[in-house]
Order: structure tokens, then C-alpha cells, then sequence
């Protein structure tokens, strides 16, 4: 008789259960693979709709308007070439409009935002997409410029869908303006004629390129600069030195001229401030008996006339600035003087002939040069005398003698200044005694 060979036991635990119950092996395998099936299932559809919801693609610019002459260069093809009307420009074309034609030039975006550069800009095309798909997320897009000199103007279309973006970097800080913003003003400060660093008086950035300013008229902008963040909303203005903190200006407070208080130089006039003419226009020629400095701790220039016999006198202080003032909003002239005798009567007898009045000559928009001017009297007009752009002021007394009064608004003219040659202060008549203590041309 043969006796079997012993066979292994199943033993105990889940393997052994699972050895003695095939069925429930094949059940385990299919709720594992339905289990992974689901996983894979779940990663694929999340991927695609990561995709659907982030992916972009390239947009594109058209030029819509230009004037002058206009500039556009490309990376495969840096030489600058004349723009086409209604040109299409891609990321990374550049754009250049021209300072001597007063070119400017019009740029729309698939979105519909739209800027516009003034004269004397350059702008670089960094980034323009969006997204491929509006199925998950709504429409977006990204929208990266870099000011690289000169002025911009823009209007960012509002979105539906969060994660859209509209940023403009100058001199190493962002600028991003809100969906919505219906005027942004982003500029570096121009000037033409070098102004001495050392002089305390002096704003700040008329002393150097290297500033952006930042202007939000309706809307609002984040500034985001090496040296800290500001928010602008409404009427608001920035400041953000080249790898410093941006500043906010809320009113008139950066002076244009220099030596705004008088400071008396070596020749014994106002520093910086010139004699025009030359000469001045006296009958002894004889400056020193119509002009000295006084007041010690806080000088004033002392104009005076005597024993003219009716004759024409004229003494007169200017101050070349050579300064474009397009980036500004405001431009506020104001003066503090003291009138102290005045024979004759008004303006003179065509208007002109005032013991003090400030003189602006300027560029408007048009090109066209035009002087401005603002006079000051004691004694009313009589016989043939005359004023014309002129105001009585108190005999003897400080002018203004509160906030306000000697504030004269250079911007609400009916054609204002975009580029301002000199500022000028004056006196003059037959017999006049005017002391001067201050000109000062705000810009906000």
C-alpha cells in the first residue's frame, strides 16, 4: 500500500484566508484596480483641467494711431524701422516715438487696453498672452511693458475673471494698474539744462534721470520698488527714485526753480538769478543805486526807483529752467513781495509797467511759444494808465497775506505749458519801492 505524500497547509492569518478562498482573492484584484483606475482617472481629468485653466498662448498689439515719426524695432531685426499704419507688433518688438516731430503713437491690446506714448518714449513689448481657454476660468491675460524713457498714458480694460495681469517696470520698479483703470501716467522726468546737484531747494528728481513717476487719475495702481510698495488710488501721485522707496506727493511741494528764497550769490544778486537785460533798462545806469540784497536771516531783494523824472525804469531777475513739464498734473506759481511806494499810477499806460510782476515763457501743446504775465499795484489806474492782468495788493504789507492768495495756476491756462523756457521776476514804472522774498514754481 502507498501512502500519499503529506501536502502543505493553508495555514492561518489573511494570506491563508485568501488561499482558501479564491473568489475572494479575484475581488480584492478588482476593487484594487478600480481603485487605481479611479485615482488615475481623477489625476487625469484635474491635469486637464489645470490645463484648460492656465494655459496661454501669444496675443499680439496693433498700432492704431501714430504721428511723427515713429520707430519700431524687432529682436530678430534690431535696426529701428518706420512703423505701418495699424502695424501688429509682437513680445519683445520695441517702439520708439521721436522728441523733435512731437511724434506720438497709439497702441491697442487684444484685451482692449490701450496706451498711448507722447514724444520722446520708448516702450518694450515684454510679455503678451492669455489664456488659451475661457471654459473653467473666464477670460484673462498677461500683459508686461517696460518704459525704458519717456512718458505713457494707459487704460486697462476690466476683466471678469481674477488672475489677469497689466504691469509696467521702469528703472527697476513694477507698476501694476488695476483691471478698470481708466487713466494711468507713468513718465521719467526730462530736463534739458543740468541743474546744480548741491542746491537744497531743488526737487530731488530735477537733478537726475533716474525716477519714475507714477500718476493714477482714475483707477488704481500698485508700485512695487526696490526700497518698499505704495497703493495709488483716484488723483494720486508717486515718486520712486531709481532702487529706492516710492514717495507719495498729494500736493504742490517739488519747486522747479532753484533758489526759490532769493539767496544772495557772490555778484550781490540772487543766486542763480540773472539780470535781464544785462544792463536792466535804467536812465543813470546804475545798478547799484536800484538794487541790494537785505533782510540777513531771511533775505529779500530791495528794487527801487527815485527821482525819475517820468522817465521808464526797469529792473528785472530770470531764471532759465529749459524744462519739459508734461509730467506734471499742476503747475503753481507763487510769489511773497512787499510793495512799498508806486508813482505811476496802474500798469502804465499799456499795462505792462507794474512795481512787481512775474513772467513765464513757454511751448504750448501747439508748439507755439507764448508769454505769460502777472503784475502787481498800490495805486489805482488813472488819466491814460491802465492794468491788464494785474492785481491790487495792501501798501506796505507782505504779499500773500494768507494761504492762497499769491498762488497763480500755470496749468488751467487756456493753453498751458508743456515745456517752459524762463521764469522771470520784475519791477518797474517811473518811481516804485518793491522788496522781493520769494518765486517759487510748484509742480504736482
Amino acid at each position: 500500500m502507498i501512502t500519499p505524500l503529506p501536502t502543505a497547509s493553508p495555514g492561518r492569518g489573511p494570506a491563508g484566508a485568501l488561499a482558501r478562498d479564491p473568489l475572494r482573492v479575484a475581488w480584492t484584484v478588482i476593487w484594487l484596480s478600480l481603485g487605481v483606475f479611479l485615482v488615475l482617472l481623477a489625476a487625469a481629468v484635474g491635469a486637464g483641467a489645470h490645463y484648460v485653466a492656465t494655459a496661454l498662448q501669444p496675443q499680439a498689439a496693433a498700432l492704431t494711431s501714430a504721428t511723427g515719426t515713429v520707430l519700431v524695432s524687432k529682436p530678430t531685426y534690431p535696426q529701428p524701422f518706420a512703423a505701418q499704419p495699424n502695424q501688429t507688433l509682437q513680445a519683445g518688438d520695441s517702439i520708439q516715438t521721436d522728441t523733435n516731430s512731437n511724434a506720438t503713437a497709439v497702441l491697442q491690446f487684444s484685451d482692449g487696453s490701450t496706451v498711448m506714448l507722447e514724444p520722446g518714449t520708448q516702450l518694450r513689448l515684454t510679455t503678451l498672452r492669455s489664456n488659451r481657454y475661457t471654459v473653467l476660468s473666464g477670460p484673462r491675460r498677461m500683459i508686461r511693458l517696460e518704459l525704458q524713457t519717456g512718458k505713457l498714458e494707459a487704460t486697462v480694460t476690466r476683466y471678469p475673471a481674477n488672475g489677469s495681469l497689466f504691469q509696467v517696470s521702469s528703472l527697476g520698479s513694477a507698476i501694476t494698474i488695476v483691471d478698470g483703470t481708466t487713466d494711468v501716467w507713468l513718465s521719467q522726468p526730462r530736463t534739458s539744462a543740468p541743474i546744480p546737484a548741491a542746491t537744497p531747494a531743488s526737487a530731488p528728481f530735477t537733478n537726475s534721470c533716474c525716477a519714475t513717476q507714477v500718476l493714477t487719475q482714475s483707477g488704481s495702481a500698485l508700485v512695487q520698488a526696490p526700497g518698499g510698495n505704495a497703493t495709488l488710488q483716484g488723483d494720486e501721485r508717486a515718486t520712486v527714485p531709481m532702487g529706492g522707496a516710492p514717495f507719495m506727493a498729494p500736493h504742490a511741494n517739488w519747486d522747479l526753480l532753484v533758489n526759490p528764497t532769493l539767496q544772495p550769490g557772490k555778484n550781490g544778486y540772487p543766486d542763480v538769478w540773472e539780470p535781464t537785460p544785462p544792463s536792466f533798462d535804467l536812465t543813470d545806469g546804475t545798478p547799484q543805486n536800484h538794487v541790494a540784497m537785505a533782510g540777513g536771516a531771511q533775505p529779500y531783494v530791495h528794487l527801487w526807483s527815485t527821482n525819475s523824472q517820468e522817465h521808464h525804469e526797469s529792473l528785472s531777475f530770470r531764471q532759465e529752467l529749459d524744462r519739459d513739464v508734461r509730467d506734471f498734473l499742476n503747475l503753481d506759481l507763487e510769489v511773497s513781495f512787499k510793495i512799498n511806494a508806486q508813482s505811476l499810477s496802474g500798469g502804465g499806460y499799456d499795462g505792462t509797467e507794474y512795481p512787481f510782476r512775474v513772467a513765464v515763457d513757454y511751448f504750448d501743446a501747439k508748439g507755439d511759444e507764448q508769454t505769460w504775465f502777472q503784475g502787481f499795484y498800490i495805486v489805482p489806474p488813472s488819466g491814460n494808465s491802465t492794468v491788464r492782468a494785474a492785481v491790487q495788493v495792501p501798501v506796505g504789507q507782505w504779499y500773500p497775506q494768507q494761504a492762497g492768495d499769491g498762488v497763480m495756476r500755470l496749468s488751467t491756462l487756456p493753453d498751458p505749458p508743456v515745456y517752459i523756457k524762463w521764469v522771470e521776476f520784475s519791477a518797474s514804472g517811473h518811481d516804485f519801492d518793491t522788496d522781493v522774498r520769494e518765486v517759487r514754481l510748484l509742480a504736482q
